[in-house]
């Protein structure tokens, strides 16, 4: 999206004024269209490309983690890996990115046999030290969580889950 003063935003909703292009949330289609000069004719800029990507992945940190503390708020977010949580069908498994793969595989069978979804995350920045957080099945905001999840997920690595 760009602004009256030739700044490009993330528009993640499509609903902020001026003029905008479709890109798709992935990692390569970013690299194309950074490497292409098609956007910045469209969006009559002189120049955009990594900032954008960067700015995006932050921004789209920040609305998961707003989510996951309006969960934790409610109640509906487990924390603390050491006290064996225990994950239940459906359930959203978010791991933080630093966990060991020793302790990733066993987390991530169980998750998949229950068919629970697992995404990596940047957690030291949820401002808790924590290796892992569970987002019950039973959160009436669940849909919105993995939509964020799936939405970073695709940006950051082309995959939509660990």
């Amino acid at each position: 999206m760009r602004t009256g003063a030739s700044k490009i935003l993330f528009d993640k909703n499509g609903r902020l004024p001026g003029r905008g292009v479709y890109l798709c949330p992935d990692v390569s289609c970013f690299g194309r269209a950074i490497k292409g000069k098609r956007i910045q004719k469209v969006l009559d800029v002189p120049r955009w490309g990594e900032d954008l990507g960067a700015q995006t992945k932050k921004e789209l940190m920040g609305e998961i983690l707003d989510l996951l503390h309006l969960c934790d708020k409610r109640g509906y977010l487990k924390m603390d890996w050491g006290q064996k949580i225990i994950i239940k069908e459906g359930d959203i498994v978010i791991l933080s990115e630093d966990i060991s793969e020793k302790s990733l595989e066993p987390i991530i069978k169980k998750a998949n046999a229950l068919k629970s979804e697992v995404y990596q995350l940047p957690l030291q920045e949820y401002g808790r030290p924590c290796s892992g957080v569970l987002v019950l099945n039973s959160y009436p905001k669940k849909d919105g969580v993995l939509e964020a999840l799936r939405f970073f997920s695709r940006l950051t690595s082309g995959r939509d889950s660990a």
